[in-house]
This record gives structure tokens, sequence and C-alpha cells, in this order.
């Protein structure tokens, strides 16, 4: 079941000074662990952020910063809201949706307001919640303390059953992620599976080589930051083909797309490389040919792509696998930032 954690309002104002949270500091490290370990695991981090005008939250101001403290990572994705409840006019339901995520690990402060309207939203939307017992926080009340009023909400979400999906609480360090893309369970009967941020390495050095195949200059850093941008963000999605002693032999990158006509979803197939040692083994066609079963599975129009003229080897292979090349409309494009 695909993931995203929600880092819900972990900003300066919140964790310093007069509305600091209780525990704060140790709170905020125990919220490090858990995305550490999503990050490791392929699972999107999202980092929400009140905003307001005028007040400790004014945006842009030095309380609405994120805390110095919290761990940020180029991959992480960022979000801004206005009200208690996550959801409520943002963007935050239609990013899972694009990201395929089905369950949400919470945690942040503060534990009566938007950690509680959250989770009680994400329940009515339909994810099962994982809230990070430990992994939120807020500041003493006038009937409880910041450590009831937190250990209270961790007790009585939980008792939450009338949604269907329930909250479960768990321990920063008792939390697990399973590895995961956008269809975590697919591996096609030739070995061929997604590549998930644990492949990194060994992708990015077949990308660097696909990139050197176009003329480029070898630059294994910049090739290891884009797999690893895109692997974070669900940007892209990365076939990866091992020959049989679990070397990487060949990817395919897919990048998710929409064709406006048909109002429907289609991938755009922009690399295809295969190492020299294993051309003309079928490795190609293999990789082509799981893309198709990966796009027809998560119920894609179609695929498209592009290739040079004078590739007439590529072109064989595309139209022996069904491929028609277009006839009718001419690519464009316009070169930007340059």
């Amino acid at each position: 079941m695909n993931q995203a954690v929600l880092v819900i309002d972990v900003q300066h104002a919140l964790s310093h000074g007069a509305y600091a949270a209780f525990d704060a500091d140790r709170v905020i490290e125990r919220i490090n662990t858990v995305c550490a370990k999503a990050r490791a695991a392929g699972v999107p981090v999202i980092l929400i952020q009140h905003q307001s005008v005028g007040g400790a939250l004014d945006h842009g101001s030095e309380g609405w910063q994120l805390a110095a403290g919290l761990a940020v990572q180029p991959g992480d994705i960022r979000l801004g809201k206005t009200a208690t409840d996550s959801f409520h006019k943002t963007e935050l339901q239609a990013l899972l949706q694009r990201l395929g995520v089905e369950r949400l690990v919470v945690c942040g402060f503060q534990s009566e307001f938007c950690v509680d309207t959250t989770v009680r939203r994400a329940l009515g939307l339909g994810y099962p919640v994982s809230l990070v017992a430990d992994g939120h926080s807020t500041l003493d009340g006038p009937l409880l303390s910041a450590a009831q009023i937190s250990a209270h909400h961790n007790r009585t979400l939980a008792d939450i059953g009338s949604f269907g999906p329930l909250v479960t609480p768990v321990a920063a360090a008792d939390l697990t992620f399973e590895a995961q893309s956008c269809s975590k369970d697919f591996v096609d009967a030739g070995g061929i599976r997604l590549a998930t941020l644990a492949d990194i390495e060994p992708v990015a050095a077949l990308f660097d080589a696909y990139r050197q195949f176009y003329e480029q200059a070898p630059d294994l850093a910049l090739a290891t930051g884009f797999i690893r941008e895109r692997l974070q963000k669900q940007e892209s999605v990365i076939l990866l083909a091992r020959d049989a002693q679990g070397q990487a032999i060949g990817f395919c990158q897919l990048y998710p797309s929409f064709c406006s006509v048909e109002a429907r979803p289609i991938y755009a197939l922009y690399d295809l490389y295969v190492a020299p040692v294993a051309r003309r083994s079928g490795t190609g066609r293999a990789l082509l040919q799981a893309a198709e079963r990966l796009a027809l599975e998560q119920g894609k129009a179609r695929m498209d792509l592009t290739t040079a003229k004078t590739n007439r080897a590529a072109q064989s292979v595309y139209e022996s696998l069904g491929w028609v090349r277009d006839e009718v409309f001419y690519a464009y494009s316009r070169q930007l930032g340059r």
C-alpha cells in the first residue's frame, strides 16, 4: 500500500518562543527519524506550512519558516494551507491521488488543532492513518497539560471507527516503510521490475551512459541527482532490467502525462537504453513490452515516444511491437532559458 508522510506545521513560531510546542526539539528529532526512513523507502514526504495574514505565521515571516531543526531534503514536497484542515482549499488531495497514495503517516503540530482536524478529514476521504504517537505535540491548555492533550488524541483518534479506515498510533522508532513506487508490486516475468531509491546507483550509471549516447558530456553526479529527484518526487516510472548475475543492463523511463483530446492519462516513454554488453539480447524489446504491460495495468490510454530519423534499428523494433509512426502531426520544441 503506497504511503505518504504529512509533516504538519513544524514551523519556527510553533517550535520557538511563546507558542513553542511542548518538547518541540525532541519531537522534531523523532519526526526527522520518520522522514529519513520514509525517504529511504521512496515514500514521499510532504511538508505542510500554515500561513496567515499577519500574526506569528504571517506568510514569509520568520515564524512561518520551517523549524531550523527539521531535516529537509530537495525531493520533499511543500504545501501551504490556511486552515486547521490540511485538505481545505489546498492541492493535497489531488497530489495524493496523483502519487497513488493509499495510506498516510501524520506527525507535527499542534495535536488538538491541525493534526486532529487533518487526521479526521483523511479518514473521511478514505485514508487509513498511522499517527506518529510521539511525533506530535502542542502547548499546555487550561485543563490539560500538553502531554495529556497529545496522549488524549492518540487514544480518541484510534477509537474512531465510523469512517471505515482507522487510525493506528505508532511510535517513531517502531514505524517501518516498505520500498514503494507507483506500482511497487509490478515485476515482469523476465525479471524487469520497477526501480526504487535503492536502485539509484545502477540506474544513474545507465542514465549517464544514455546521455553520452546523445552526445552529452559524462556527468555521473548530475545523472544521480536527476534520477534521485525523479524517484523521490515520483515524477517518473523507471523499469530496470538485470541479467542472470544481477547486473543492471538496461532501463526504460516513463513520464506520466495526459491526452487532452482523449481526456485520459498517458505515458511519455522518453528514455530507453541497453548497455552495449546486453544489446541484441532482446532486452530493449523486453523493456518495451514490460512498459506496455505496466501502462495497461495503470489504465493509460497510450504511450508516446520520439526517436532519431536515422535510428532504423530502433524503429524496426518499435514497429514490430505495434508502435505506429505519426504521419499527420509535426512535433515542435521551443528551447527555453538559454
